[in-house]
């Protein structure tokens, strides 16, 4: 049978056997004459014992699950719960709460109980008691039941009514219970997916000092309570104001820096310096960096960070807590979801020189190039698939193309001898082959296009694309393509103009018109 999985996923702590009493229990029983006390009593002590085993019958058992809901046991303990079916009150609140908590692993199960909106109410109702016990039934209980999104949204709309509503659960993340601080970040986080609960939270006026308790909430020692504040902050970047308000808060980035893997020791970068060679370094077999951040936190940390980001303070201040050389080790061996995560960062975070000369500092563009490597030899068809050659269709290879192109463009646009580092570590083939690929979508060639295009300043870089023979494709891409991409390949044919053999093929292939209709005489 085994314990039942716990929404916080470590930070749970066992039910006891037998519950404390809720205070509205011991005040039914107090209030009863002797004969119905008694009576209450042994009532009790069935209903308990009922939901004790319930609880363990279900634990990890799907099918049980649903069984008690078509044959409707859900809803008697939803009016045990609400004391329908006793004259003395309700009974047993908590182990009732406890045996629902482990009935609503099965979605469906959550729409039946949160169906009765009284239900709902009174469970929320919980949270305001002193009791830690009550609150942590109700919060576990209301925490898992935000896994579906239709109950979920139920939740949210109870949270949507006003800021007595909405307290609290705010509230909660000051307990000093870790379970009911865990359950409480979990619930928030899971509801933060919703508009409507973004919405709600603007509108109570409780959006700063949240955000202020989530990243305080970040330097705990428990691991579950971290990722779930860390995912909370993630999910709440949905929303452009909000979003603004946790990438301004100058404790935002270093947190989250915290939780990317320790960068390497720095050495002399390859592809720099006096005497460089332009040939493709040897192949070397290294240990890859392996982070010790668990994949939930560290998903967490590079969505957000990926959405703060659009913010040049928060670029600056990533670049100042060394989060670039932190972020480099994730080009290597990392699964596609986390690379497209640290593309975008690095895209993002790059836009200026200092960003650029750390990412070369630590060799950053050969260890992108590296990758990208990787994956092409991994995935034959990498490149993406262009239906009428004009829009690509999107998969994760599609997109890694284009991450790879649009951060090797960025760096070229800040400083233009990164082009000399593309050289050396085969980067600026694997270019050409994006732009002479008529798989390849737009965003790609113009990303490519642009690269070339400004890395064709430096004379050595120049002299590679003439040997490469790479006017015929930037004009099949100026001609047949249509958008940006087509005026970045014309800005491109206009820079490589300088070099004679490369002015010869234009003529050759009548592209001169292409410059003119680009760039200005």
């Amino acid at each position: 049978r085994g314990g039942a999985p716990d929404p916080t996923n470590q930070v749970s702590t066992p039910d006891s056997t037998s519950g404390p009493q809720t205070k509205s229990d011991n005040e039914a029983s107090a209030n009863a004459p002797a004969e119905p006390r008694k009576a209450a009593s042994g009532r009790r002590a069935e209903v308990q014992a009922a939901c004790e085993e319930l609880a363990e019958i279900m634990r990890n058992n799907d099918e049980c699950q649903i069984y008690l809901r078509t044959c409707h046991g859900l809803e008697a303990l939803c009016k045990q719960f609400l004391g329908a079916e006793d004259e003395v009150g309700p009974l047993c609140a908590l182990p009732v709460l406890k045996a629902l908590h482990v009935a609503c692993f099965n979605d469906t199960n959550q729409e039946v109980v949160l169906a009765d909106r009284n239900f709902l109410c009174s469970t929320m109702q919980l949270l305001k008691r002193t009791e830690v016990e009550p609150a942590t039934a109700a919060i576990r209980l209301l925490h898992v039941c935000t896994s579906a999104p239709s109950s979920r949204k139920s939740i949210v709309d109870y949270f949507s009514t006003g800021k007595e509503s909405i307290q609290p659960i705010i509230g909660l993340l000051k307990s000093k219970d870790p379970v009911v601080q865990a359950n409480t970040l979990g619930l928030l986080s899971n509801c933060a997916l919703e508009k409507a609960m973004r919405k709600a939270l603007k509108t109570s006026e409780v959006d700063t000092d949240l955000v202020s308790q989530a990243l305080q909430l970040m330097t705990s020692t428990l691991t579950p309570i971290v990722e779930s504040a860390v995912t909370f902050v993630a999910n709440l970047c949905n929303d452009s104001e909000l979003r603004n308000k946790i990438a301004e808060n100058p404790a935002t980035v270093p947190a989250l820096v915290r939780f990317l893997p320790q960068a390497a020791a720095k050495k002399a970068p390859q592809g720099m310096g006096l005497g460089v060679s332009l040939e493709p370094p040897k192949s070397q077999k290294t240990a890859s960096v392996k982070s010790t951040i668990s994949p939930t936190l560290l998903k967490g940390a590079l969505a957000a960070l990926s959405n703060c980001l659009l913010s040049d303070t928060a670029q600056d201040r990533f670049v100042l807590e060394g989060g670039v050389a932190r972020l480099v080790p994730l080009l290597e061996n990392s699964t596609n979801v986390t690379l497209l995560r640290t593309l975008s960062i690095l895209s993002r975070a790059l836009r200026k020189l200092p960003g650029v000369q750390e990412f070369r500092q630590v060799d950053g563009v050969v260890k992108a190039v590296t990758s990208w490597q990787t994956i092409q030899s991994k995935s034959p068809q990498a490149q993406p698939i262009v239906a009428d050659a004009v829009s690509a269709e999107t998969d994760e290879d599609t997109q890694l193309v284009e991450g790879f192109t649009r951060l090797f463009a960025v760096c070229t646009s800040v400083d233009k001898s990164v082009g000399l580092d593309l050289v050396r570590c085969a980067g600026l083939s694997m270019l050409l082959g994006v732009v002479a690929d008529k798989r390849s979508s737009d965003v790609s060639l113009g990303n490519a296009a642009l690269c070339i295009a400004d890395s064709s300043t430096n004379d050595l870089v120049l002299s590679k694309l003439s040997e490469a023979d790479a006017v015929p494709s930037l004009i099949e891409v100026a001609h047949k393509r249509k958008g940006p991409c087509c005026k970045n390949a014309g800005i491109a044919l206009a820079r490589m103009s300088r070099d004679p053999k490369c002015m010869e093929r234009l003529r050759e292939l009548h592209g001169i018109e292409i410059i003119y209709n680009y760039v200005k005489p």
